[in-house]
């Protein structure tokens, strides 16, 4: 366990040093051998230390002390839907978070980046439910299976990795491909169909 706190720590210290979270938002989990560690509620991700962590089963029973955050049930659904993802960060990103408020039915964020086409491939809106409701966790169940990355409606992105690098990697290139689809008000040359199914031949 100290190795994974350790790494989780890591993490949390570096979303909040490239400002994709603020204050006391966002979270991280890292699925380990009985459930999840999770970060806690009401605490910054960028002071975090590794006592403060908390533990939950894949019942969503707290294991031990730490109050986990709020959005447990959400990493819950996730990680009950997919055993493939072994971490989850979710961020308040402010780009990606201000395009969650603009989209409506039928958007459509195109690829600009290789990385961005090569990590993502499909994001879903899963449209607003209150943060922390079993609402949210099912509809974001719902999704999961089809994707690595979501956006939620007012609220943020949702990242799943194989590993707590590559979920960051994801939630990274959501906020960068974001950011580009605001500077340029969705006007910037995308990737072609053709150029993304290159990106992912030769890097898949």
């Amino acid at each position: 366990m100290d190795a994974s706190a350790k790494s989780l720590v890591a993490i949390c210290h570096q979303l909040y040093q490239r400002g994709l979270v603020s204050g006391s938002g966002g979270n991280v989990s890292l699925r380990v051998e009985d459930g999840f560690l999770i970060t806690p509620a009401g605490l910054s991700l960028g002071s975090l230390t590794e006592n403060q962590l908390a533990r939950v089963d894949l019942t969503g029973r707290a294991l031990f002390k730490g109050r986990p955050s709020k959005e447990s049930p959400m990493h819950l659904a996730i990680y009950q839907a997919r055993e493939d993802v072994k971490a989850i960060v979710h961020t308040h990103s402010p780009h990606a978070t201000a395009l969650t408020c603009l989209l409506g039915p039928g958007w459509y964020i195109p690829p600009y980046t290789p990385g961005y086409a090569y990590l993502v491939r499909h994001l879903p809106l899963v449209p607003y439910h209150r943060p922390g409701s079993q609402a949210l966790a099912d509809a974001i169940r719902k999704e999961a299976s089809l994707t690595n990355g979501l956006l939620l409606q007012n609220h943020g992105v949702v990242a799943l990795g194989a590993s707590l690098a590559e979920a960051l990697s994801i939630a990274e290139e959501i906020e960068d491909n974001c950011r580009i689809y605001l500077l340029t008000q969705g006007q910037a040359r995308s990737l072609s169909p053709a150029e993304v199914e290159e990106i992912r031949k030769v890097m898949g």
